[in-house]
């Protein structure tokens, strides 16, 4: 990601972005811990857990913003 993040800062924003309008908008149940496993190809300590995968969105924008600080 910082590798990308040196070329394609408004991508890498963007990505960033993307998750915190996924979360601000109400989503219908499962689709948060499908994203995270399907998409994400994570698997969370509970897997049924919609929380648990917003979460883990939220960090994984919180790394994102983090290397777009360290890289630009």
């Amino acid at each position: 990601m910082a590798s990308l993040a040196q070329i394609r800062v408004r991508t890498v924003r963007g990505y960033a972005e993307a998750i915190d309008t996924l979360l601000a908008t109400p989503q219908p149940q499962g689709t948060l811990r499908d994203m995270v496993a399907w998409d994400g190809n994570w698997v969370l300590d509970d897997p049924t857990s919609d929380e648990a995968a917003a979460a883990w969105l939220r960090d994984l924008a919180a790394l994102i913003r983090s290397t777009l600080d360290e890289t630009t």
